[in-house]
């Protein structure tokens, strides 16, 4: 109701004001006059019956005393001349009537014990009781009746009368009420017609012209002062948007955009000015539906009191577009932003409109660089290691490129396992785009269509291969490392040399050569320290690689060896193991996580131990997902010990992770480390309790002992 009443015009809450007013008036009137007049004549009736009453009493005193009637019949006899009296009776004190007429009207009266006046109304009559005294005592008490018909009549001519006149002030206030309305709300009513034209934006209409000198001429000539600093504001703007070299135009809550554009904008877009609608313009250069137009429009401008927030809401629109041009490819950024009015309310969005293609160039150069920087960095720290990662990933790209050319015979389980693994590689050494790239070929071998349309895949393959081409030469060439392909810290056929030289001398010196080749672990395995700093910030986690105090020295060729298995335990860790900063200061863990690293020998075995403190791992939620997935039956799993179960990690395509990411998910990871380890004639064994954390065991046959049996041959 409170909003209906302030939607009304000027015009009609004045006339409701002055109606309310006589209407006030006249339910004043009709209750209060018709009554007062009533009171008037009644008690005007009374006054005469009381002075009728004691007359008749003052005549019979005589009469009563000398017990003669026929006085007092003479009395009532002249009284009944009173059209009003109906009876008359005279009543002794001890109770005995002494004389009356109509008696048997007084008969039926009882007269009230707490009656304090000396009248009353009772049955439709008023009844007068007077006392007959005689030296100065009550003798008897006349009891007179009249009746109330001159009342009755009087209160509906009162009324009739009043309402006569009420109605007559009703009808003319209301008639005044709209005159002097429509005479006060029709210049003010020009001003409205011109604000809504003026907000429609017309802003060529004439000012104007109101000749009274009051408020509303006042009102009138200060509009008139707005309406030309608005044109000159107007002006102004369009002004500014013929000089800004960013797009920029605004769409109101119906999705039309306004006519006042920035000159940029054109030339950003050359075809922008036919779109009349935001719904039309993000159609044209995105593949946004209607519908989700239509529903952000809804939303920014929702009338139901439900708090939309304008950035999550305009979230849904496209915020980037690309357009093919004569000379490429154009990219273009689109911002929204807020317009009020001057209640505070959402009145348009504006939308910047920006061409990035140089700003994307640049920032692509500028991070191309940066990584540029650090792999060259990474290989010069270390360049034994960077050679062992090489030889790896060539052997990887000379699979990877077999299974592409002989694509009828195409085994999807070993390519993926391939790709995650110099995935892996790759990112490691600071090849960040070249991994991204090859993250987006997982992607689209993990497609239905891959095997109907292998173009695409093809095509992003033949990319990763030129890049990497490019990226290993310009190390190559900066760190010298083409000049010789077998270097490592000493020549490799020198130091084969020696051997054979020390085992048909002195086979003792065997040993103390092959040492040369054997660093601490925290060297040969320090890389993997980079990839968990990264892998784990990227995640929105901590976690940093702890070398044991203890372990013993490896060279760098007996861990490439596992290299691919590496990489692959410590995403494992870092994406399954290590929890979030929440998680772990809700369980009392320190803020980043741990993954502890230990290398042992053995007699001929090398013992490689990586642990993490993160949750461990949930046994039974790898028992549902392979009973969903098919791999097991239900008696299967609900037999299975926890060893069974902990082994599904093993499983090719079975992932504990819900969602695919650069890290982990497709379910390839730990099937390939098992397939690595094995191939190199070792064991992978996992142990792992639940809110503790998890710890992989590799044992694989020490290079040195193989090395020293193929010399000793």
């Amino acid at each position: 109701m409170q909003q209906y009443l302030a939607n009304l015009s000027i015009k009609y809450k004045f006339f409701g004001g002055i109606a309310t007013v006589i209407f006030a008036i006249a339910v004043f009137m009709l209750g209060y006059f018709p009554q007062n007049l009533t009171q008037l004549t009644m008690r005007g009736l009374t006054n005469e019956s009381k002075t009728l009453s004691k007359m008749m009493a003052f005549s019979i005193v005589g009469g009563i005393e000398f017990e003669d009637t026929k006085t007092a019949e003479d009395v009532f006899k002249n009284a009944k001349s009173n059209k009003n009296l109906l009876y008359a009776m005279v009543r002794k004190v001890d109770g005995t009537v002494f004389s009356g007429f109509n008696q048997d009207l007084a008969d039926k009266i009882t007269i009230p014990k707490d009656m304090k006046d000396s009248y009353f109304v009772l049955d439709g009559m008023l009844h007068v009781i007077t006392p007959v005294e005689s030296g100065g005592d009550v003798i008897a008490n006349l009891i007179t009746g009249f009746s109330m018909d001159e009342i009755r009549s009087a209160e509906r001519n009162n009324f009739l009368t009043i309402s006569t006149i009420t109605f007559g002030i009703l009808v003319f206030g209301l008639v005044f009420a709209m005159f002097i309305g429509g005479k006060i709300t029709k210049p003010i009513a020009s001003v409205v017609a011109a604000a809504q034209k003026i907000a429609g934006g017309d802003l060529e209409q004439d000012l104007l012209v109101v000749s009274s000198k009051d408020e509303t001429g006042q009102l009138a000539s200060t509009f008139n002062l707005m309406v030309t600093a608005i044109r000159k504001s107007d002006s102004n703007l369009r002004s500014l948007l013929a000089s800004l070299t960013t797009g920029i135009f605004f769409f109101d809550r119906n999705g039309m955009i306004a006519k006042e554009r920035s000159q940029a904008l054109s030339l950003i877009l050359p075809d922008s000015s036919k779109h009349e609608s935001i719904h039309a313009f993000l159609q044209g250069y995105s593949r946004i539906d209607e519908k989700t137009v239509a529903t952000v429009l809804s939303c920014l401008w929702d009338d139901s009191g439900f708090f939309n927030p304008f950035d999550g809401t305009v979230a849904m629109l496209p915020c980037k577009a690309y357009i093919e041009t004569e000379n490429g490819i154009k990219h273009v950024r689109f911002e929204y932003r807020e317009l009020f009015n001057a209640t505070g309310d959402l009145d348009k969005v504006i939308v910047f409109v920006s061409d990035i293609t140089e700003q994307l160039a640049s920032e692509q150069a500028r991070r191309l660089q940066e990584e540029r920087i650090k792999r060259i960095s990474m290989a010069a720290g270390n360049l034994e290691s960077f050679r062992e990662f090489f030889d790896e990933a060539v052997g990887l790209f000379k699979k990877i490129e077999a299974t592409f050319i002989d694509y009828g015979a195409i085994n999807l389980k070993v390519i993926k396992r391939d790709l995650h693994t110099l995935k892996g590689n790759t990112a490691t050494f600071e090849f960040a785009t070249l991994a991204e790239h090859i993250h987006e070929l997982e992607d689209i071998v993990a497609a239905e269509e891959f095997i109907s349309q292998p173009k695409k895949a093809i095509a992003k393959w033949e990319h990763i291969k030129d890049q990497w081409k490019f990226q290993t030469t310009d190390i190559n060439e900066v760190l010298g490392l083409h000049k010789s392909e077998s270097y490592v810290r000493v020549d490799r056929k020198k130091l084969a040399h020696l051997k054979e030289t020390a085992i048909r001398r002195d086979p003792t010196w065997v040993h103390l050569l092959s040492m040369l080749e054997l660093f601490p672990a925290s060297e040969v395995l320090g890389k993997y320290s980079k990839l968990v700093e990264v892998l784990a910030r990227k995640s929105g986690k901590s976690a940093t690689v702890s070398f044991a105090s203890d372990c013993d020295n490896v060279s760098f060729k007996e861990l490439q060896r596992c290299d691919g298995a590496l990489v692959h335990i410590f995403r494992n860790c870092v994406d399954h193991g290590i929890e979030t900063f929440a998680e772990r200061e809700s369980l009392g863990k320190a803020a980043s996580g741990i993954i502890s690293v230990g290398c042992f020998r053995k007699g001929n075995m090398l013992y490689l131990v990586i642990k993490d403190d993160g949750k461990g791992i949930d046994v039974e939620k790898l028992a549902i997902k392979a009973v969903a997935a098919g791999i097991w039956t239900n008696a299967q799993a609900q037999t299975a010990t926890f060893k069974d179960k902990i082994n599904l990690i093993f499983t090719p395509s079975l992932s504990t992770a819900d969602q695919i990411t650069e890290t982990s998910g497709r379910g390839v990871g730990m099937d390939a480390v098992r397939s690595i380890v094995q191939e190199l004639g070792g064991q992978i064994t996992v142990f792992s309790e639940k809110g503790v954390g998890t710890q992989f065991e590799i044992s694989l046959p020490s290079e040195r002992a193989v090395d020293t049996d193929q010399i000793a041959a």
